[in-house]
Parts: structure tokens; sequence; C-alpha cells
């Protein structure tokens, strides 16, 4: 983006995270999934940074796509690990809270099936995003 220096002079930190996690979840989809992991983990940073938890847990459900792709299941246990954790401070309601953790039994099992494990990362990202609202 030619124009990106401008943008990242005069956009606040909450709009750059925003466009990082963009980026990130464009370039998923496009499939540079080296680029959708550092654009992701960027605005993951810039949300923590801002103190915007919840915001920066919502980024690592789609950075737990590009870890369940790649079957990192160890990083992928640590990943959830944190959105549990996260998400309980911040109160989700419980319907939440489960799905996560279902979530984290999924990962934790010994026989890895990235298609069946992002469809259930993609249905909890859709509740939690919902909850979040």
């Amino acid at each position: 983006m030619e124009k990106r220096p401008l943008y990242e002079r005069l956009a606040e930190p909450l709009m750059m995270a925003r466009l990082s996690w963009l980026e990130g979840k464009i370039a998923f989809e496009l499939e540079d999934d080296v680029e959708a992991e550092v654009s992701l983990r960027g605005a993951k940073q810039r949300y923590l940074k801002a103190r915007k938890d919840g915001d920066a847990a919502l980024v690592s459900l789609d950075l737990a796509l590009v870890l369940a792709k790649y079957e990192r299941q160890r990083e992928l246990v640590v990943l959830v690990n944190e959105m549990v954790d996260t998400f309980r401070r911040l109160q989700i309601r419980r319907e939440g809270i489960a799905a996560l953790v279902i979530l984290r039994k999924a990962c934790e099992r010994p026989v890895f099936e990235a298609e069946a494990l992002s469809a259930r990362i993609r249905a909890t990202a859709a509740l939690l995003e919902q909850q979040s609202r």
C-alpha cells in the first residue's frame, strides 16, 4: 500500500491495530500465511499495548487458524489458554467460555484434524464476536 507511511503517521494506535488485523485476515484468505501470522501477531500486540485485551483475544482466534493450518499444536494450546483466561477475566458469558474450553480440548487431542479444528475455531470466533458487541 503506497499510502501506508502517511496512514501510519496520521492514524491513531487502535486504527493501526485494526488495519493490521484486517491485513492479517486478508493475507490468510490469500494463503500468504507468513504475512498473515506477522500481521495478526502485530495486531494482537498493538491491542495489548492499548489495553484492549478483548480485541487482542479476538485477533488470537484468527491467529489460531494459521496455527491450526500448520498443525502447530503446542502454540495453539497456549494461545487458547490465554484466550480462556482473558475472556474469563472480562466476564464473557458462559457460552463463550464453554466454546473456548471445547476448543481447548479439541486442540489437545492426540490426533490433530486441522480442517475440523478450523471449523471449530471459526464457530467459536463467531460466538465470541457476537458476545463482545
